[in-house]
Parts: C-alpha cells; sequence; structure tokens
C-alpha cells in the first residue's frame, strides 16, 4: 500500500511540473508563433543578398567598377571592360548637359555610331561625367572634356574602336577625342569653329540642338598653358554638373 502511494504521488508530481513547461513555452509557441520561429531557422537568404564579409555580386551586363584617385585626390570610376549594347538602336537618344557656364541639348546619332553612343549613354547614366572639367578649349576650334584627370591623359579605363565619320565637322557637332586609331574611351569634344578641316579620325556621334550660346560661353574663357605648353587649359575651372540622357 506505501508503495502504491508512493508511485501515485510521484506520478501526479511530475504531471504537474509537464503542465507548468507547457504554460511557460504556450504564449511563444502559438499555431502562428510556431510557424515564425521555423522560418526564421530555415529562411535562405535571396541570391541577391549580400552576407557581411562577401563580395558584391556583379551584374553580367555592365562591367565591373574600381574607384581610383587623381594627383589632385578626386575620385573616379575605372570599368574593366565596354559597356555591352544597352540602347535600341532605332531609337533617338538626346543628353542634357548641365555646365557651370550653362546647358546644352545634344541629339545622339544612334544610326550613325551606335556603339560610340551606347558608351556615352552608359558612361553618362553611370554618373561618369559628374563634376568633370573641361580641360581643353580653343576658341574658334572646339571645347573638349570627358576626362577623369582633368589634364588629358585619363579614360574610363578600357578603349573602343572607331566608327565610320559619314558628316562634317561643322558647330556643334560632337565627336569624340582619341590618342589614334581606335583609342576611344570617355573624352569628347564640342566643335566651336563654323566648320573644320579635320581627317575623319574622329568619330562623330551628336550634335548640338539647342544651347549654341554655351558653347560660346565655355570657348571665349580665358586660358592659360596647359602642361603640353598649349595655351588652352582654362583659367577657371568649367565643370559638367551633370549629364541627363533622355528617349525621343
Amino acid at each position: 500500500m506505501k508503495a502504491f502511494s508512493l508511485i501515485f504521488i510521484l506520478s501526479l508530481s511530475m504531471l504537474l511540473i509537464g503542465c507548468v513547461l507547457d504554460s511557460d513555452f504556450g504564449d511563444r509557441l502559438k499555431p502562428g508563433a510556431k510557424k515564425e520561429a521555423r522560418e526564421a531557422v530555415t529562411q535562405i537568404p535571396p541570391a541577391t543578398t549580400v552576407m557581411s564579409g562577401q563580395p558584391t555580386p556583379v551584374s553580367q551586363n555592365k562591367p565591373n567598377v574600381q574607384t581610383s584617385q587623381s594627383q589632385s585626390g578626386k575620385l573616379y570610376q575605372q570599368f574593366d571592360a565596354p559597356p555591352p549594347m544597352q540602347i535600341n538602336e532605332n531609337t533617338t537618344y538626346f543628353a542634357s548637359v548641365q555646365t557651370t557656364k550653362g546647358n546644352m541639348t545634344i541629339e545622339l546619332f544612334t544610326s550613325d555610331a551606335p556603339n560610340t553612343v551606347n558608351n556615352f549613354v552608359f558612361l553618362a547614366q553611370s554618373g561618369f561625367y559628374n563634376g568633370l572639367t573641361f580641360h581643353r578649349v580653343i576658341k574658334d576650334f572646339m571645347i573638349q572634356t570627358g576626362d577623369p584627370k582633368g589634364d588629358g591623359t585619363g579614360g574610363p579605363g578600357y578603349r573602343f574602336a572607331d566608327e565610320p565619320v559619314t558628316r562634317s565637322y561643322n558647330k556643334g557637332i560632337v565627336a569624340m577625342a582619341n590618342a589614334g586609331p581606335n583609342t576611344n574611351g570617355s573624352q569628347f569634344f564640342v566643335v566651336h569653329g563654323l566648320q573644320l578641316t579635320l581627317p575623319p579620325r574622329y568619330t562623330i556621334f551628336g550634335t548640338v540642338t539647342d544651347g549654341i550660346e554655351t558653347i560660346d560661353a565655355i570657348a571665349q574663357s580665358a586660358v592659360q598653358a596647359s602642361r603640353n605648353g598649349e595655351i588652352s587649359y582654362p583659367v577657371d575651372q568649367i565643370l559638367i554638373n551633370r549629364i541627363d540622357i533622355t528617349e525621343r
């Protein structure tokens, strides 16, 4: 009888302990809470999520980019390859260029120079041109910009091929500056002279349709000797604030 009583008491104690444990965790393991707890454990971050200490995934549609620093301390982008084709060759693109001397609108010649226009659109939309200077200004000739170093020696980190020139270098024409055949990068110039006699070695990819007065204002800026002795380096900085691309 005593043994039976002892067993009964032990069984009752275990039952009470079990009830206490269930009561303690009951609120945390409601049906909804139980589901949330399970998801928190088994949830896998999406493939695009960047975990701490891991490199940022690189889009397959864009070249890799790094940040470099010029001797003056300015930071600028450098890409490891030209951009893949991302524009529609049947679409007309316009570039709205805001400078510290005024604004201008450039119609881009997509059908004439698709690769060059694609490159320009890519760099503009990447913010590459923002804050760059017009580092070479020669009145009645041209105004040149697009160099992240600001001295005529810089570029985007890559080069790409020339495209056929089928137009004349008239005032307002926008063309690539280069260091020889197939060395295009980011530098370009806008013609200030009424009609330049240049060999067709500089890919033409657009023309200024609005803001000719801005070209005049930049071209009439005071200049001094550049690093190579040419009297073409502006005394006061002339900057591209930003370039916006639109379609029509």
